[in-house]
């Protein structure tokens, strides 16, 4: 049964056994001498030429880069959401509950009340807390300005780290620096 080789730009990057050649762009009859311990690319020409050892290696790095860009994004992403909220709803209640508690913390600076609909709307999560209105502004915005300080920080940690494995160029060290990276973010959040 013929074998027959799919490529986008000029790399193998599927191989099938059809009885005739399959639907679809980008598909070529194998070489004759091919192997399948082997992989292939596409010449200008459009001939099928084996893929050197050394274009394999640069290809699984590039793929290596690609997939370290995204692993750092997502865990990333991750610690972004756990300060800055999961919804942009929640995300939303975090702002609001900010302006509240800066406007019921200035109130109480200058001696004055209070505005009643900030005192509302702080008043249940005192409560829970079984704190006071102004201790849990206090507390909203402790957080508040962590939870800035750790999403900047994750801006930071993303600039490092795309610029580490931009720079990476055996595989070995770009694997060392991922295995390390989710640790290295926990240890580097956790010191704010």
């Amino acid at each position: 049964m013929p074998i027959y080789l799919r490529f986008e730009n000029g790399m193998q990057v599927e191989t099938t056994t059809l009885p005739k050649k399959p639907e679809g762009t980008g598909w070529l009859k194998a070489p004759s001498e091919f192997d399948w311990e082997k992989r292939y690319k596409l010449l200008e020409d459009n001939t099928v030429a084996e893929c050197s050892s050394d274009e394999m290696q640069g290809d699984l790095l590039k793929n290596a880069k690609l997939a370290a860009t995204e692993t750092v994004r997502f865990i990333l992403n991750n610690h972004r959401r756990s300060f800055a909220g999961y919804s942009h709803e929640k995300s939303r209640s975090y702002d609001i509950q900010e302006k509240t508690a800066k406007s019921i913390i200035a109130a109480v600076k200058n001696n004055q009340t209070p505005d009643e609909k900030d005192v509302e709307l702080i008043a249940p999560l005192a409560e829970l807390r079984s704190i006071s209105v102004g201790d849990m502004a206090q507390l909203i915005l402790t957080k508040s300005r962590k939870a800035d300080r750790a999403i900047a920080r994750c801006e930071n940690i993303e600039d490092r780290a795309q610029r580490k494995i931009e720079t990476c160029t055996p595989l070995d060290e770009l694997k060392t620096f991922m295995d390390g990276f989710e640790q290295d973010v926990q240890t580097n959040l956790s010191k704010l």
